[in-house]
């Protein structure tokens, strides 16, 4: 019920917002110019960036993650506006809802799952920024995942599943494609798995790799 409540307060007033920040603005003229240019559009989008050097508060466009989504959910659509990137970031604000209840529940108890789900679901902050065209609830849902999937590798069980950590790898890789910031989400992962193989498998090789 948690998970209803968080997810029907998400969509109540995801139509509501009235005007546009110009960071919303900033993502999605990217997004429409790959949305209508394909792949090809991004050269141009890079140029026009490093030219204009009164853009340069704004986001760059190196966050090609949130673009490329952002393009997927413009096409799906049929839109080019600012609303593409706040269905995006409600759809990824609900899956990080997810994904709390899913680590809280898993890997601690039912109850932390519940209270850091109610936490995460009334959080002010949260349901302000699922209603933004902004990068922040991507890169919520995209940290939560990389938590998860640590917290599935050091199981004792799955410590030496290779493809895990395959998997841990590219889900680290798509983040930085999200937001420069999420390497410090992949390297305190990456540290963490580390010192597991380390000093509870004692593995200095898998250590190493």
């Amino acid at each position: 019920s948690v998970l209803a409540i968080g997810a029907l307060l998400r969509v109540a007033h995801h139509m509501d917002v009235e005007s546009r920040s110009p960071d919303e603005e900033t993502y999605t003229d990217y997004a429409s110019n790959v949305a209508d240019g394909g792949i090809r559009a991004f050269p141009k989008v890079f140029s026009d960036y490093e030219q204009a050097g009164d853009v340069w508060v704004y986001p760059a466009p190196t966050r090609v993650g949130e673009i490329l989504l952002t393009v997927a959910v413009m096409r799906w659509e049929g839109v080019r506006d600012e609303q593409a990137g706040a269905d995006l970031s409600l759809a990824a604000n609900i899956a990080a809802l997810l994904l709390t209840a899913w680590i809280g529940v898993r890997f601690f108890d039912p109850w932390v799952g519940v209270a850091a789900t109610a936490f995460f679901a009334f959080s002010v902050t949260e349901l302000g920024i699922a209603r933004r065209a902004w990068t922040d609830s991507l890169v919520g849902a995209t940290s939560l995942l990389l938590v998860l999937i640590t917290c599935v590798i050091s199981q004792p069980e799955n410590r030496r599943r290779m493809w895990l950590y395959v998997l841990f790898l590219a889900a680290g890789c798509g983040a930085l494609l999200v937001k420069e910031s999420l390497a410090l989400y992949f390297g305190i992962c990456g540290l963490w798995l580390t010192g597991a193989l380390w000093f509870q498998e004692k593995s200095i090789k898998g250590a190493a790799l």
